[in-house]
């Protein structure tokens, strides 16, 4: 499933919708957010960088968002 997406919805995109974040990155990110979580109780890296560097690259353009 991550490889999916980031091959057919992340492409070479910063974010899903392009180069602004959009619906799909905010309702992505509480999904990225609970990856990191269930990583940490598991022991086990599921996002690495070689395996998956867009969307990891991803997650850090999305944490760099500022929100008011």
């Amino acid at each position: 499933m991550l490889k999916t997406l980031e091959e057919m919805a992340l492409g070479d995109n910063k974010f899903f919708g392009g180069e602004q974040i959009g619906m799909v990155d905010i309702v992505f990110g509480k999904f990225a957010h609970w990856l990191g979580v269930l990583e940490e109780g598991g022991g086990e890296k599921l996002l690495e960088a070689d395996k998956f560097p867009r969307l990891h690259a991803w997650v850090q353009n999305f944490k760099e968002v500022p929100y008011n």
